[in-house]
């Protein structure tokens, strides 16, 4: 891994989310949530399958309007703004199931990942350092990436991602249907961009992993935050079992 092959920003991001409601009809998904990331840290966003997890992190994003509640980055209120300017301003998601272009090239959906840049950088270069974390993805990178195995496309897509010079990285389910030499591969990746200074929001059923890497975590149950605290105290917390074999 090199540690000089850094396309995201130099300067991190903090965000804090107040009150926050995402409701589908009726049906809220994430209910009166909080939630603080300072710049720098890691926060792992952990709970069941139907627990509202994706559905805070496509509100951060702006895949989702909020119903109620607002998301500040840098103490400055981004509730109403549109996805692209979400982008430009820092913040990048890596969906669920990856999402990546099969019938395009590898290096056609790196560059994807910096359509949303305002700035005038030499994405050629980005991509380069792109490659300097995945030799595999340099050796293919012509191919259409329907030629990848899932833990390529993950990292393809975590690549894609980094093209966008984020400051803060958002996960959803990175390590899902991934072997555990892979697994362990992502989250030392993981690691490293946050050594650097990224700030990372991960949801994640891996709780081991996520909790290992984590500073802070939040568990969600039925949409609303059940337990939240250090990631160190949260591991013992008997609650956490309880937030899975409850959650939906």
């Amino acid at each position: 891994m090199h540690r000089d092959a850094r396309p995201c920003a130099d300067k991190n991001i903090s965000l804090e989310i107040k009150n926050l409601t995402v409701s589908y009809g009726r049906m809220k998904a994430v209910r009166n949530v909080s939630l603080t990331l300072k710049q720098g840290q890691v926060i792992a966003v952990l709970g069941a399958n139907g627990a509202g997890k994706s559905s805070l992190l496509r509100a951060i994003i702006g895949v989702e309007p909020p119903s109620e509640g607002s998301i500040h980055i840098d103490g400055v209120d981004i509730s109403t703004r549109s996805t692209p300017a979400r982008v430009a301003a820092g913040i990048v998601l890596v969906p669920e199931n990856r999402r990546i272009l099969i019938d395009q090239t590898i290096h056609e959906n790196l560059l994807l990942g910096a359509t949303a840049r305002q700035d005038v950088g030499d994405f050629e270069a980005d991509a380069d350092a792109v490659y300097e974390r995945f030799p595999s993805l340099r050796a293919r990178k012509d191919l259409a990436a329907a030629c990848l195995s899932g833990g390529e496309q993950q990292m393809l897509a975590i690549g894609r991602a980094l093209m966008a010079r984020p400051k803060l990285l958002m996960l959803d389910e990175p390590s899902l249907g991934l072997s555990p030499i892979v697994v362990n591969q992502m989250f030392n990746l993981l690691k490293d961009l946050n050594e650097q200074g990224l700030s990372i929001l991960l949801v994640e059923q891996n709780t081991g992993k996520a909790l290992a890497l984590a500073h802070r975590a939040y568990v969600m149950e039925q949409g609303a935050i059940a337990i939240s605290g250090k990631s160190s105290e949260i591991l013992s917390d008997p609650r956490l079992k309880e937030a899975y074999l409850g959650g939906e």
